[in-house]
């Protein structure tokens, strides 16, 4: 792998303008090379514009020589065929999560990359936010774990492109994805088991609201608030221990200790952009020979939540998953 990694990004839209930005960026470990946009007058204006090979086809952009890795930022139901041809054509791989739109597919990509020794990166980006990582080493401040309680409403918006979302699934797989992420971060332990309430937006749309309660492995509860069903915003992790509470707001920035013998301790954190820690984690594993920060398994993983989440609603019942198997 070369010093200076040169990507190839598939997919210019809201999100992955915001890839190509911090790609654009002087940068003497990464720089971007080659787009890939299926609108093609804009795809060939961006590539213009700022000096980079266009490709209308994906799979031309992946086997282009001057490619040394690839960015997925596309609809999860789009993701199996170019993640594999990807991995065939021996790339290392970061993936927008979620990692795809249901398990089995995901397994399969998780399976080619480690059947063929290609590095896999699932951007599952909150985890990388130095608030949340700061919560994780301030745990145990409030004692022993008694529940998790873990809230992402964010504003209400009319479905733009139905496109952009998978048929039959809606906020939970593509905001909430994040929150089940962070139950397996946070806790350090697998889930048992889910139940799950959904609600849809519209009979037009997929769902807007999710309702959910995992227990994991070691029985330790986990509330989850996912919606998009309000004009505000609130983004919010509460860890509940024996000798207080930990809250952190990552929209305010705040770190919250609340304890009973002390006053409220309030921790404000600059503002943080993930995707440039997705982009210099992923460049310092290949660099360094050592596993991505974030593999495709915790994307597997997740994805395997959030299908168990879907099961739940539809069954109006507990279920149960299976112990890991990669």
């Amino acid at each position: 792998m070369p010093e200076r990694i040169r990507f190839g990004l598939i997919g210019l839209g809201r999100h992955g303008l915001r890839y190509a930005a911090h790609l654009l960026d002087p940068n003497p470990f990464a720089a971007l090379t080659a787009v890939c946009r299926q609108d093609v007058q804009r795809g060939q204006e961006f590539a213009h514009t700022h000096n980079l090979q266009y490709f209308q086809n994906p799979r031309d952009l992946i086997h282009h020589a001057q490619v040394d890795a690839v960015i997925l930022v596309i609809p999860p139901e789009a993701v199996l065929p170019l993640a594999l041809e990807t991995i065939h054509a021996q790339k290392p791989l970061i993936i927008e999560k979620p990692l795809s739109t249901n398990s089995p597919q995901a397994k399969e990509i998780v399976e080619a990359a480690r059947a063929h020794h290609v590095p896999l990166m699932t951007a599952q980006t909150l985890r990388l936010d130095p608030l949340i990582q700061q919560m994780k080493q301030s745990g145990g401040e409030v004692g022993a774990w008694k529940y998790l309680v873990l809230t992402q409403r964010l504003e209400s918006r009319p479905l733009e492109n139905p496109k952009t979302h998978s048929l039959d699934k809606g906020d939970l797989l593509h905001i909430g994805v994040h929150l089940i992420d962070l139950v397996r971060y946070l806790t350090d332990q697998e889930v048992r088991k889910v139940r799950c309430e959904l609600d849809q937006r519209s009979s037009q749309e997929p769902e807007g609201k999710a309702l959910i309660s995992v227990v994991t492995h070691m029985g330790l509860s986990c509330l989850l608030d996912i919606s998009r069903v309000s004009p505000t915003r609130v983004t919010r992790a509460e860890i509940i221990g024996g000798r207080g509470q930990l809250i952190g707001d990552w929209t305010k920035r705040e770190l919250s200790l609340l304890t009973p013998d002390h006053p409220p301790k309030i921790e404000s954190l600059p503002p943080t952009q993930t995707i440039p820690l997705v982009i210099s984690g992923f460049v310092r594993a290949l660099q360094e020979n050592r596993p991505m920060p974030i593999t495709g398994t915790d994307g597997l993983r997740a994805v395997e939540i959030v299908d168990a989440c879907y099961e739940s609603a539809e069954k109006d019942q507990w279920v149960y998953l299976n112990p890991p198997s990669i």
